[in-house]
């Protein structure tokens, strides 16, 4: 998005006030310097979806139970 923007010419000051991001962070993801803004991560969820998408379909609706 950072990237994007600031490659239709839009200025750092208002990438920086459109994203909340600082602006040295900015100015890094713009020159290059860094494309890790968020690090990708599996869920805690994922290794018990099948069984909590099995048990929902089931009629379980409790947060406790699931």
């Amino acid at each position: 998005m950072v990237r994007q923007m600031a490659d239709e010419g839009v200025p750092i000051k208002w990438i920086v006030r459109a994203t909340g991001l600082s602006c040295g962070l900015v100015r890094r993801i713009v020159r290059g310097e860094r494309e890790d803004v968020f690090r990708l991560r599996q869920s805690s969820l994922t290794p018990c979806l099948s069984r909590l998408e099995r048990e929902w379909a089931g009629g379980c609706r409790s947060g406790a139970e699931l």
